[in-house]
């Protein structure tokens, strides 16, 4: 497993916790009557647990009502240290141009996994006709898949053009985000998953260096667990960072090409490498945080930086 590799880079402050993979946060727009979207603002700073795409619905007093001076309702899972402030921060520049507009924010926490509190309450108002102004959720499929398919959103072509939105972006990130040709979301972050943070105390502390391969790793965890430190933290209360674990650790066993096959048809997932994927993950197990089931997702970066815990694997 020597080539297998492991992306790093060093917690140097707290960081927003948001988004999965490539693409983050994007405006959409909700099907419900008549209205046109209005631009949302200028993209906003985020990193890795659970992002997506923010939609701007025309139902009600949706987007148009606001155009006008009225309300806009936006509902996203930015609850955690740094996602408020990446929220705030985009309500801001969205307020020096909509002065008059009044922000409802409507967020709730645990959207980034499967199931989460977010998703299962954006799901019972777009399925009770009581859609947000504007939501989150991940660009492309996740979006795509469900609500453009559904008939519940409406493209925002009119938007792309009066703001230039199609020059701005590049055309792979313009495709994630449309389907029959027409752009249903608007990017309004993008970030990487693959990151392995680590406490430069505790590995100055304890004469290591940051792993570079999964052997490395064990290395430096096994080191670890013999002063009693957990080598990474998890956080498993809502059903969420061990599959983004995996994801990572997938990625660095595959290969980005091999990972990319997964999706393409080019890797099987009868790959041994799948098999010495989940068994990497289950090693990493033996040093992880005993109380991981009781630890949220998006309390995970504190362990790092109150030293209570040596590495973390999460976005940036």
């Amino acid at each position: 497993m020597t080539d297998q590799r492991l992306t790093r880079r060093m917690l140097l402050r707290n960081t927003a916790t948001i988004g999965v993979g490539a693409a983050g946060m994007a405006l959409l727009a909700a099907c419900g009557g008549a209205a046109t979207a209005t631009p949302a603002s200028k993209p906003a700073a985020a990193s890795g647990g659970g992002g997506g795409a923010a939609a701007t619905s025309s139902s009600g007093g949706g987007a148009g009502a606001a155009a006008q001076g009225g309300k806009l309702e936006i509902f996203s899972w930015w609850t955690s240290a740094g996602e408020v402030e990446a929220l705030n921060a985009l309500y801001e520049v969205y307020k020096k141009s909509n002065p008059t507009v009044e922000i409802i924010n409507a967020a709730i926490s645990g959207g980034a996994g499967a199931g989460g509190n977010a998703k299962a309450a954006m799901k019972t108002r777009m399925l009770g006709g009581d859609p947000p102004d504007s939501f989150q959720v991940h660009l492309g499929h996740e979006l795509i898949d469900t609500w453009v398919v559904a008939d519940k959103m409406e493209p925002l072509d009119a938007l792309y053009k009066s703001e230039g939105l199609t020059d701005l972006f590049p055309k792979d990130l313009l495709d994630i985000a449309s389907r029959d040709g027409k752009p249903w979301s608007v990017p309004v972050n993008i970030h990487r998953s693959n990151v392995l943070w680590y406490s430069k105390p505790i590995f100055s502390q304890n004469n290591l260096q940051p792993p570079a391969t999964f052997d490395d790793f064990f290395k430096v965890a096994e080191a670890l667990k013999a002063k009693n430190i957990p080598a990474m933290v998890v956080g498993e209360k809502a059903p969420f960072h061990t599959a983004h674990i995996f994801e990572t650790v997938l990625m660095g066993t595959l290969g980005a090409d091999g990972y990319r096959g997964l999706w393409n048809g080019k890797t099987a997932w009868t790959d041994a490498k799948i098999t010495d994927a989940l068994n990497t993950l289950k090693k990493m197990f033996d040093y992880v945080n005993s109380d991981y089931l009781a630890v949220d997702s998006g309390d995970v970066q504190d362990w790092i930086i109150q030293g209570k815990a040596a590495m973390l694997i999460n976005g940036d």
